[in-house]
């Protein structure tokens, strides 16, 4: 459970880079300019740290499966 919690820690700054990504792009758009480089960039970073999100929940997934029982699952 340690672990889960520990991956759970490791998530919170992928959600940071994430917002704080959005944000500038927000801003970028109400100057009028939504449709610059930067923006692509930071659109190419978010991806990348979705991806890190997504692998991060695979491993929540498998930590979770092997401390499963089938008690577990059938009481789902």
């Amino acid at each position: 459970m340690r672990a889960i919690a520990a991956l759970g820690l490791v998530a919170v700054p992928l959600n940071l880079a994430v917002l704080k990504r959005l944000v500038a792009m927000v801003q970028m758009v109400r100057a009028g300019d939504p449709f610059v480089a930067a923006n692509a960039q930071r659109l190419q970073a978010i991806a990348w740290f979705l991806l890190g999100q997504q692998m991060l929940s695979l491993v929540i997934g498998l930590i979770g499966k092997s401390v499963s029982t089938p008690g577990h699952i059938r009481s789902i």
